[in-house]
């Protein structure tokens, strides 16, 4: 009885956490033409902000476009009202900034709208690591095949499939426990090295490592930073990465499921013991894996 009470208890405490979390940030502009809403897990560094603008007239919107940090956004037509992804760079100033927002209608009228959008402030962890020093001392062909591998790693980021290709709420693709949060700074051997650009999940032993969500599979390979590792393209400029695997099960071109085993998790590449590093990127930017796993994106 009294382990029933407790489950009880756990699921309605989730709820509730789902429920505050979900959508905790919520920003509505509006004036006499169209609407603005901006929605976040928190208006923070690293997080994603989802941006829908819809018609206040009888007139149909045709195109959106817009800039926030300085940074065109993307709409996408989503039934009456358009949509843009934006993934706020973890090392960004807290402050307000101004959001630029043009909207064009089918009579030919174009309206412009500027709104303040916050970035509050967010501490980000230190964590002290000890690695092969062969990950900290470079010679010259390691340090050529690090920005060979950084080029093409840039370059997958910047492709552009319109096409919404996931369904739903992403996954994690271990159900285990974060070890290492969200753009922690790093010191390895005592001298900081990097902000770390996902999440870590614990895998000691060689786990099967699901895909977070439909997509398709655009690289696979061994880098040197993040040894063997698979990408997918969700479309809209989301992508996930997903390192130091063991064995890799898809190969380029691969349309993947939701849940679907794509490798299994290892301890190659820069690493201090057996885990999955897993990355989202949003146009560019990394944003914490853990908002999209509880935000509903259009």
């Amino acid at each position: 009885m009294t382990r029933k009470i407790s489950s009880l208890i756990y699921i309605i405490l989730m709820i509730y956490l789902f429920s505050i979390y979900a959508y905790s940030a919520e920003l509505n502009f509006s004036n006499s033409t169209f609407s603005m809403k901006c929605r976040a897990a928190e208006f923070r560094p690293g997080e994603l902000y989802i941006f829908e603008v819809r018609p206040n007239s009888g007139q149909k919107i045709v195109s959106v476009s817009g800039a926030f940090l300085e940074t065109a956004m993307e709409f996408y037509a989503v039934g009456d009202a358009f949509i843009a992804m934006f993934g706020v760079p973890a090392k960004i100033f807290p402050h307000k900034y101004d959001t630029l927002i043009n909207v064009k209608f089918d009579s030919g009228k174009e309206v412009s709208g500027s709104f303040e959008l916050p970035i509050r402030k967010r501490i980000f962890k230190l964590s002290r690591l000890n690695v092969d020093p062969l990950y900290l001392e470079y010679t010259s062909e390691t340090l050529q095949r690090i920005e060979v591998e950084k080029q093409v790693l840039i370059a997958i980021w910047k492709k552009t499939t319109p096409e919404k290709l996931w369904d739903g709420l992403f996954i994690y693709p271990i159900a285990s426990e974060i070890t290492l949060e969200f753009s922690i700074k790093r010191v390895f051997q005592g001298e900081f090295r990097s902000f770390h650009s996902g999440i870590d999940l614990r895998a000691k032993d060689p786990t099967e490592v699901l895909a977070a969500n439909k997509g398709v599979v655009v690289l696979t390979g061994d880098h040197f930073f993040s040894g063997n590792f698979v990408i997918i393209d969700h479309g809209r400029r989301l992508f996930s990465f997903y390192a130091h695997l063991s064995a890799i099960n898809v190969k380029e071109s691969d349309a993947v499921e939701k849940g679907q085993v794509i490798a299994v998790s290892g301890n190659t590449g820069r690493i201090t013991g057996p885990h999955l590093h897993w990355t989202i990127k949003v146009n560019s930017v990394n944003i914490d894996p853990v908002s999209i796993t509880e935000m509903k994106i259009y």
